[in-house]
C-alpha cells in the first residue's frame, strides 16, 4: 500500500511520506525494508532485520526501478538513505510512484 503528503522540514527538498515494501541490496544480500519518506535527494526506511548497514547499496522499489545510495545515517532500525546516482533517474523513479501509486 501506498500513502503520500507533504510535509516542509529543514532539508533542501521536500520529502513525500510513503509506505512502500523496498528491498536493500547489499552485495548479494537482500534485506526487506519499508520506505517512510522519500525526496529527489534521499529516502527514508526501516528495516526489521537485526542488522548494520553501512556505505554503498542500492535501494529495490520493484516495478519503480532500483536507486544506487549510501547509508548517510541511521537509528537502531531507521537509515537515511542519500542517493547517489543521476538525479534524473531519481526524477524518473519518483514520477513512477507518483502516477502508478
Amino acid at each position: 500500500m501506498i500513502t503520500t503528503s507533504s510535509s516542509p522540514s529543514n532539508r533542501s527538498q521536500v520529502r513525500d511520506s510513503i509506505s512502500l515494501v523496498a528491498e536493500l541490496l547489499i552485495g548479494d544480500e537482500k534485506i526487506r525494508g519499508d520506505v517512510i519518506n522519500i525526496s529527489i535527494g534521499g529516502a527514508q526506511i526501516r528495516i526489521d532485520a537485526d542488522v548494520e548497514i553501512k556505505g554503498l547499496l542500492t535501494l529495490n522499489l520493484d516495478q519503480f526501478g532500483t536507486l544506487p545510495c549510501r547509508v548517510a545515517w541511521n537509528k537502531k532500525n531507521m537509515y537515511g538513505l542519500q542517493f547517489v546516482g543521476d538525479q534524473n533517474d531519481v526524477g524518473e523513479v519518483l514520477m513512477a510512484l507518483a502516477v502508478f501509486a
